[in-house]
């Protein structure tokens, strides 16, 4: 990745191109799934079963039960989201077109949402996005997770209104080993009240989803966990 600021415009360019075509995972059962049983490659976890992730750009979505567990709404809101999605794409030289069978395992549980990816090329996108339960005006995000494999240690934070207007927000990550020496801990902050990369005149802040966008460095294996997202409302 070049820079901070051409990275920020790939992940706003991406956001607008998930906008227009992503669909929810598809309802044909195929095995039963759960933390402990992960679902295959461009298949998603739903309701204790594996679900194919159909159509181009489609994006697979979680139960709200598990995969929402991680996020909390402030003050006093609670819960405030209605489900997870996962997808990948490719870079700006192939128009961001939709990768889904880069998602190897899409896995949510009790305080734990993890997508992990297999690149096959510099440049790529592994997304993980929460849907809200309407529009909301955000000020501010908190969140903590993991970074693994062949990714820039530059995370994407993007939100969409309902119009698919949206802005994004970027962060360098520090390498902050976890007890076992292999992950990159993450544990930032985010004003979304800028409106330096937005697109679509989106209002800065206002946001029926939030995703958060990883980019592959080489050909190889990655992987993105959220552990805990906390929203603060205007």
């Amino acid at each position: 990745m070049a820079n901070l600021v051409s990275a920020l415009l790939l992940a706003c360019c991406a956001a607008g191109a998930l906008a227009c075509g992503s669909t929810a995972a598809g309802d044909d059962a195929a095995r039963a799934c759960s933390a402990d049983m992960p679902c295959g490659a461009a298949e998603v976890c739903e309701g204790g079963a594996c679900v194919a992730a159909s159509g181009a750009g489609a994006m697979g979505s979680t139960s709200a039960e598990q995969g929402c567990s991680v996020l909390r709404c402030r003050p006093g809101e609670g819960a405030c989201c209605e489900h997870v999605a996962f997808s990948a794409t490719e870079g700006d030289a192939r128009d961001f077109a939709s990768r889904v069978e880069l998602l190897t395992e899409a896995r949510t549980s009790q305080g734990e949402v993890r997508a992990s990816f297999s690149f096959d090329a510099e440049d790529q996108q592994g997304w993980i996005k929460f849907a809200l339960d309407g529009e909301r005006e955000l000020s501010r995000m908190e969140f903590t997770g993991r970074l693994e494999g062949a990714a820039d240690r530059f995370l994407s934070v993007s939100t969409e209104q309902l119009d698919g207007s949206g802005c994004s927000f970027g962060l360098e990550l520090e390498a902050q080993p976890s007890a076992s020496g292999a992950p990159v801990v993450l544990g930032n902050g985010v004003e979304l009240n800028q409106d330096d990369f937005c697109y679509g005149g989106a209002r800065p802040g206002r946001a029926a989803e939030f995703g958060f966008t990883i980019f592959s460095t080489a050909p190889g294996a990655a992987a993105l966990t959220i552990t805990s997202v906390v929203l603060t409302l205007d």
